[in-house]
């Protein structure tokens, strides 16, 4: 017999929701068959059995569970699982449970939350036709009502006071803010960076590419590029005077389209090129839309890049996410008037704001400062060599 689990998928999650079973109780199974499908407050992770033979049902689809609680078993033989029911004592939990009828949907706990957050109501959800509701199919239905307003209801115009529920992925959010405040001791410094190069660079880099290019995927690049020259801003604390160096150059980067704040992790920037890049930030953007990011898709991070490209945002401090040491910002793109050195002139110089956060006990202000002036310098000078901007 062997136990399926709820498995710790992220450091902010102590509970998940389980969405669906995917396999019926009572039926055959391989180690690798895809049999459930949990939820954290950011993502969805997909669980096989484990093991080769009978599924059997511990818990019920939106129900919720701390990382560890067995919410199914795979037996060798249904007469197995047949032997073991029949030796539980009446009322035990390890029934097989029925889902939903069928004329009805299962709501789970994220989409309820959503739903009384965004003012959904449940029986309208109800009358979507899906087996399982998802915090997706509340924004989507909430979609078409954005921006309106209905008539105050009898509470708000006594005076009385409403509750708003956050939904899970800011719960989530709220957990990593309150974390980093109280353990990192984090500082900040910032350098501008003219970025009229990069812009043109980027520009032609769509065309050539076929593939969207902007700030956003040359600071990647940049990132990967200078890493190798400052180890303990990728590194992870482990312990007050050791770090680990980072398997790999991955780099979490803040996406915000509406569904809530996600920091996906964009793999091994220092090996791949800018296409490549380009094309994994615009997949990680397309999942942040539709909310439906794996456990993969947000672990392993090395370094945060927080992306404030607004154009009326000047910088941004960003916090440093626990585990890790530094995290860099971007801001918006700016005009502004200059002084040609050579001729004199009045010219325009377009610049942004490159930020870095970092724990104080790992790295100091003047590694701070070579860092942003090492990454400033591939933002300047986009797509030539290291050794020829090094040189200069």
């Amino acid at each position: 017999m062997t136990d399926i689990t709820v498995p710790k998928l992220n450091n902010n999650d102590v509970t998940y929701i389980l969405v669906e079973w995917l396999i019926a109780g009572g039926e055959p199974v391989t180690a690798e068959t895809v049999v459930a499908v949990v939820e954290g407050s950011k993502a969805a992770e997909e669980l096989v059995a484990g093991a080769s033979g009978v599924l059997h049902h511990m818990a019920e689809p939106g129900s919720e569970h701390p990382v560890g609680a067995v919410i199914g078993r795979v037996f060798p033989a249904d007469r197995d699982r047949r032997r073991h029911l029949s030796a539980e004592p009446a009322g035990a939990s390890d029934t097989t449970v029925t889902g939903p009828s069928p004329s009805e949907s299962l709501i789970t706990e994220p989409a309820r939350a959503l739903a009384a957050t965004l003012g959904v109501d449940l029986a309208r959800l109800q009358g979507l036709g899906v087996p399982v509701v998802r915090r997706a199919d509340v924004r989507r239905l909430a979609a078409p009502e954005s921006g309106t307003a209905g008539p105050p209801d009898e509470a708000t115009r006594s005076g009385e006071r409403e509750d708003l529920t956050l939904p899970r992925s800011q719960l989530g959010v709220a957990d990593s803010v309150t974390r980093s405040h109280a353990e990192i001791p984090a500082a900040f410094t910032v350098v501008r960076v003219d970025v009229g190069a990069g812009l043109a660079y980027a520009l032609a880099a769509t065309r050539r590419l076929h593939v969207l290019v902007g700030l956003p995927e040359l600071l990647l690049e940049a990132l990967g590029a200078v890493a190798a020259d400052f180890p303990v801003c990728f590194a992870t604390p482990h312990g007050p005077a050791t770090m680990r160096r980072a398997t790999g150059i991955h780099v979490a980067v803040t996406v915000d389209v509406g569904a809530g704040l996600y920091l996906p992790v964009v793999r091994d920037c220092d090996r791949r090129p800018l296409r490549e890049l380009a094309a994994e930030l615009m997949r990680l953007r397309r999942l942040a839309m539709r909310a439906r990011f794996r456990a993969a898709d947000l672990t392993g991070g090395a370094i945060v890049v927080s992306l404030n490209t607004d154009a009326d945002v000047v910088l941004t401090q960003p916090i440093v996410a626990p585990g890790m040491v530094c995290a860099v910002s971007l801001g918006g793109v700016h005009s502004e008037a200059v002084l040609d050195p050579v001729t004199g002139a009045v010219r325009e110089r377009r610049t942004v704001m490159l930020g870095a956060a970092y724990d104080h006990r790992y790295v100091n202000g003047g590694d701070a400062v070579r860092f942003l002036k090492a990454v400033k310098s591939r933002l300047e000078n986009p797509g030539e060599p290291s050794g020829q901007i090094q040189s200069r």
